[in-house]
This record gives structure tokens, sequence and C-alpha cells, in this order.
């Protein structure tokens, strides 16, 4: 989309109608369409920062954090609070390594997985860990993983010995109530063993809770803070007790009547106002 974007600018066009844009030099009536996704993300090349230092990506105590990506959408794609509902596509392992072992060349050595879903092929992500460690690569990693059956100790053994130092966990619901009105796919029971598993790997563990969403009840909450307490020898760290956001692209916010969720005014009017997400005080359920 960028890029017939940019050809047609350099060409001194003033481009409209194009998918994936909206310009103000759109035809009135045009009805805006969304632009190609790119399926194979091994056609590009990874960026080497021309336009820029390098060692500008780098933290308070001078260690350089830097982006990374193995895949781009989710796998799962059908959490009803995320608007993150992409085509789940990958990068081959061996890219992903030449990647990283260009950086460190450079004098990068943090690394911020930016995935939506990390572990949205768990085969992919150990071959990624054991390209790192056949290559002896010295680097500390970091992302956020889905709840996944694959999670075992020897799964997270190997993404610590691989330089995962620390992972964040997108739990968000914490009773089988719950997961299932997020519709997470996955249980408590599924929560409790890669908790366990991560931490007794030796990887710092943080998680991110969402309450308030539709049919939730005080049981859950009250069963909420008892499943943390049982955990909590495992989690380093609750980084976000997040209220439930109406965001754009999410099922909560497409479809609100399915799940009685009201407005504070005329529902129209209030999206209308609010194209990204709708503010607490304007709907309750």
């Amino acid at each position: 989309t960028f890029h017939s974007h940019l050809e047609a600018l350099v060409a001194g066009k003033r481009p409209g109608d194009l998918p994936g844009i909206i310009s103000r030099y759109d035809s009135p009536d045009r009805v805006y369409r969304p632009g190609p996704v790119l399926e194979d993300l091994d056609s590009i090349d990874f960026p080497r920062y021309d336009w820029t230092n390098l060692s500008f990506y780098r933290r308070w105590d001078g260690q350089r954090l830097t982006p990374i990506l193995a895949s781009r959408g989710c796998s799962w794609s059908r959490c009803r609070f995320c608007c993150e509902w992409c085509l789940f596509r990958k990068r081959s392992a061996k890219k992903v390594v030449d990647e990283l072992q260009w950086l460190v060349e450079q004098g990068s050595d943090v690394f911020q997985f930016n995935d939506s879903d990390v572990n949205g092929d768990p085969d992919l992500l150990l071959q990624v860990c054991e390209g790192i460690i056949r290559r002896n690569l010295k680097v500390k990693l970091t992302g956020q993983l889905r709840i996944n059956k694959r999670g075992t100790r020897e799964f997270y053994d190997c993404l610590r010995a691989a330089g995962f130092s620390r992972l964040r966990f997108g739990v968000d619901g914490w009773t089988d109530h719950a997961l299932r009105l997020e519709r997470k796919g996955y249980t408590i029971d599924l929560v409790d063993q890669n908790l366990r598993n991560c931490r007794q790997a030796g990887i710092y563990l943080t998680v991110n809770s969402v309450i308030g969403i539709p049919g939730e009840t005080d049981e859950d909450i009250e069963e909420t803070i008892k499943n943390i307490l049982r955990n909590k020898q495992y989690i380093d760290l609750i980084e976000s007790v997040r209220t439930l956001m109406l965001v754009a692209g999410s099922e909560y916010y497409e479809n609100p009547e399915e799940y009685d969720i009201r407005f504070r005014g005329d529902k129209d009017e209030v999206y209308s106002k609010n194209p990204i997400h709708i503010p607490d005080h304007l709907w309750y359920s």
C-alpha cells in the first residue's frame, strides 16, 4: 500500500481511490477497500537502519533495545476484546536468525519481539531458538506469548537457553468462565501449566489481566484473585489489570447488541465521534 502511494507521489501525482489509503483526493462516493496483505514475509529484506544511527535504540542504562519481528498477525484471532484479528504470516527461522546476527554484529544485544503472537507457530519459535544457540549469539530476548498447549518445561528451557530472559503472557481471563466469555481458547489449568513451566525454566514472567467484560460476575472477580494468588510464586509482575476497552475492530465493538452492551446517548453518534475506541463513560453492559 505505502509503496504504490510513494510511487504516485514521486511521479508528481496526487493519488486517490487507492486500496488501503484514505485521501482528500478520493472520489466523493468512493468506498474504502483495504490494501493487499503481504503473505510471503521472506520476500522483503530486514531493515538495516540506513536512515539513522542504530545506537539510538538503547535503554536508560546503555543497553540496546532493538525491535524485531518473526511473524505478523495472530494465529488465533478470535479473542472478543482484541482488535488484532489479522492474517497470521511468518518468516523463515533462518531469516529471523540472520537478522539477529547482523544486529548483534552492529552492537545490539537486547531484543523485543514485537509480534502479536510470538508463539503462534511454536515450531518456528523453537527453530529460531535453535538457530540462535547454534550460532552462539549472545542476546537477551523478550516478547509476549499466548498461553499454549505446547508450553511444556522443555519448550521454555529451549527459549531460556536461546536468551529469552523475560516473557509476558496475555492471560487476560483468570477463570474458566471469563476465558470462555473472552473466547481465549484455553483453560485455567493450561494457564497454570504455562506459568509454572516458564518460571521454573528461569524466565522472568509478567502477566496481563482484563476485567469488566460482558457477562462477568462478582464470583469471577473473587476467583480471579484466588487464581492469581495461587500462582504468585510464578508471577514476577502483573503488568496491567485493565478494564475492557471497546476498540474498533474487536468483536465487542462490531457487535455490541449481541453482548448486551448499551450506550449513553445515540449509538450512531457515539460511534461517529469515537472511530478508534468508545470511552468508558459512554457505554456499559
